[in-house]
Parts: structure tokens; sequence; C-alpha cells
């Protein structure tokens, strides 16, 4: 419940008093599990990032194509932001330093070697371009999701953003036998819609 708060409402404008109230228990029973806000932050996203560990760490074990994996790597990272406040990440940067740089290990230590394997994995499977630099793609491809958190002025839906932020990033990448499955995946899902 405390996680929610902060990521919808940001960190900095959520209170102890708001938190016991939401949870429905006297800030005297919150004390009992954390010692301060500080605390309460830092568990409340570490309890997020060990969700994103393990749906990463499962993603690892399933035996999909490239571009299947890349569009499941995409929806973890959406539900990762869905929910965010514009403001919580930078808030998190200034005032829990700690729990910025758990986000920045995250992304370093899971995310990016991840999206590197896939990439590689990728080229070596004819799906996508062999000419590709897979540092310089990886880190593009970490940049979307703030790109698109920008973009929401356009006034669409986040997950449209998402999508066609995905779609263009994949056609960007994809030889023609990735592009005909993409292609298929993207009609499958049309039908299904």
């Amino acid at each position: 419940g405390a996680l929610q708060m902060f990521t919808r409402l940001g960190v900095k404008s959520v209170t102890m008093d708001d938190v016991s109230r939401e949870l429905g228990m006297s800030k005297k029973t919150l004390y009992n599990f954390v010692r301060n806000k500080k605390e309460l932050v830092t568990k409340s996203f570490g309890f997020l990032f060990d969700g994103i560990r393990v749906r990463i760490d499962d993603l690892k074990t399933q035996s999909m194509n490239p571009i299947e994996e890349l569009l499941q790597v995409d929806e973890v990272v959406y539900d990762m932001v869905k929910e965010n406040s514009p403001n919580v990440m930078f808030q998190l940067q200034k005032y829990y330093p700690e729990v910025w740089t758990d986000i920045q290990d995250l992304k370093n230590e899971k995310f990016m070697p991840h999206v590197k394997n896939n990439l590689q994995r990728g080229i070596e499977g004819g799906w996508y371009r062999d000419d590709i630099d897979t540092d310089v793609v990886a880190a593009i491809y970490f940049s979307n999701p703030h790109a698109v958190k920008d973009a929401a002025l356009i006034e669409k839906p986040l997950k449209t953003l998402f999508d066609q932020c995905l779609e263009y990033h994949i056609r960007g990448i994809a030889t023609p036998k990735g592009l005909e499955y993409f292609e298929n995946k993207l009609a499958k899902n049309e039908q299904t819609h």
C-alpha cells in the first residue's frame, strides 16, 4: 500500500500519517514495522525491485525467440513505470539517493545484461540485423521509457505510447525474418482485441 502511494503521488508528498491512514493502522503500529519514512521508502521500493528481479529471472528460463522475449521485457518495464508519478524518479534521486542507486543497480545488473544478451541472441539467430551495436541499442532501449513518459503530453494512453515505442525499436533492429514474426504477432494481437 505504501509503495502504491509513493509511486502514484510521489515520495515527497506522502507522509507517514497518509500511509497509516491508507493502510488502516495507527502510526504507532506502522512504526513497529519501520523506524522512519526513509526505511519505509527503501523497503517499499525494495519490494518492487525484488518482484522485477523475479520476473526477469523467470524470462531467462523460458524458451522464446528474442523478439517475443523483448515484448515480455517491455511488459515488465511498463508495469514498473505505469503508475509512477512523473516526479517520483526525480524525488528518489534527490531525497532517497540509496533507493535511486538501487534503481540504477537493477538497471545495470539485471536489465542491461538481459537486453544485451537478447540482442546478441537475436543477431546470432537472424532475428536482428548483424550491424547493430548492442551497447548503443541497449542504451537507446533504456532511454525509451523516460522518453515515453515525457511524450505523455501527446495525450495518448501510456500503454499506446509504450507499444508504439517498442514497435519503432523492433522495426529499427529486426531482419526480414524478425519483422515477419513481429508483424504476425501484431496481427494476432489485433484479432484478439
